[in-house]
């Protein structure tokens, strides 16, 4: 009970996290690219900034709200495996692709201070307001993995390997596992700077 109140306390702050970036900074800037009055964001740099940020939400929103009931009627027998096991390919899915393009999405959010200052001072001021980074937003995201490859291992190591949830709960660590494994290779300094460094170029 105890690692399913941590899961579900952790799940409800992180969806919070993403709730804010998106309605206090990605959704602003998505209606300034889209205003013909005002030029501090094209609509490519502010796609390229917001990336699939609104995915990402959407699917933590239906793993929060399929975890939520299992609160009231939680005991020794129930599990979690049912809803990362029906989740855990859009997971990895969605989060392939936040990873791949998480510098750039960066790179281009640096830019657009560095080159339009009507933007970066518009920045400053929501960030002043909120207490909160955009670039730290972004890259906040990128723990959330290994945080569910923890939890889930840990409910691995506390379940009888003669139930139907054991198994389950082997597959759904494993691709956690290989997803973990493949974002700490492009998180290495030396391919994020080649990712920004092709921003730069594009």
């Amino acid at each position: 009970a105890e690692q399913f109140k941590a899961l579900l306390a952790s799940e409800t702050e992180y969806l919070k996290v993403l709730e804010l970036t998106r309605s206090t900074f990605l959704n602003p800037i998505k209606r300034a690219a889209m205003d013909k009055t005002n030029t501090m964001v094209t609509v490519h740099a502010a796609k390229t900034i917001v990336s699939n940020f609104s995915e990402l939400r959407n699917m933590h929103k239906a793993i929060l709200r399929a975890l939520k009931p299992k609160d009231a009627t939680w005991s020794k027998d129930s599990t979690v495996s049912d809803v990362f096991g029906e989740h855990i390919d859009r997971i990895v899915y969605v989060y392939r692709n936040y990873i791949d393009h998480n510098a750039v999405q960066v790179a281009a959010l640096d830019a657009c201070c560095a080159e339009q200052e009507s933007f970066r001072l518009w920045l400053l001021n929501i960030e002043a307001d909120s207490g909160k980074v955009l670039s730290q937003l972004l890259r906040y995201p990128l723990r959330r993995i290994s945080e569910y490859y923890i939890a889930m291992e840990n409910m691995l190591q506390n379940t009888d390997r003669a139930s139907d949830d054991y198994a389950n709960l082997v597959a759904i660590v494993g691709k956690l596992s290989a997803l973990n494994d493949e974002f700490t290779v492009k998180n290495t300094p030396r391919v994020v700077e080649a990712a920004m460094r092709a921003t730069k170029r594009s």
